[in-house]
């Protein structure tokens, strides 16, 4: 009895093996869907949660791999959501970045600080309400500038900094 309890241990283990599989191929199909829907400028694809907390890994990985064709033009559809009239679409499309901004924090990308910052300034220059996500995408903004201005990237920081400071002086108002 026990062999048999074994090999339908085993069989059970396979067989979870081969859904967990099949599942993560499914996801990577949405996802890949979701991107070229997002990439033609289908915005109401944010609205998808699977899609949201999966975008910026796949927007990292073609940093990483040096796709940056196709990275910069889900980044500018990106900075185009963090300017929408829609709060909600400006909520998920923060989200996305600061998801995205946490991988360049935590693996030290420094390549792809330029054009984050340029996005946020975009996205800071336009943003009139308090959001969600508001607090944690500006904590991770000091960071990102901080790791900026350590590594020399004083150009790349400027704009960000620039428009910070004109929020702090009331030249914009927020």
């Amino acid at each position: 009895m026990e062999i048999d309890q074994e090999k339908q241990k085993k069989a059970i283990a396979a067989a979870r093996k081969n859904l967990q599989e099949a599942e993560r191929i499914r996801e990577a199909q949405r996802i890949s869907r979701g991107v070229a829907e997002f990439e033609n400028g289908n915005f109401t694809v944010l609205q998808n949660n699977e899609f949201v907390a999966n975008v910026a890994d796949y927007i990292f990985s073609l940093l990483v791999q040096k796709k940056e064709d196709l990275a910069s033009t889900l980044l500018a559809r990106l900075a185009e959501c963090s300017r929408n009239s829609e709060a909600v679409l400006r909520e998920r499309a923060i989200t996305v970045m600061s998801f995205l901004i946490g991988h360049l924090l935590e693996k030290g990308h420094l390549g792809a600080f330029g054009s984050m910052a340029r996005l946020l300034t975009g996205w800071l220059q336009h943003e009139t309400t308090y959001i969600t996500g508001f607090g944690v995408i500006c904590g991770q903004i000091q960071q990102m500038v901080k790791m900026m201005l350590a590594h020399g990237l004083y150009a790349e920081a400027e704009p960000l900094l620039e428009v910070i400071h004109q929020i702090q002086g009331g030249i914009l108002e927020k």
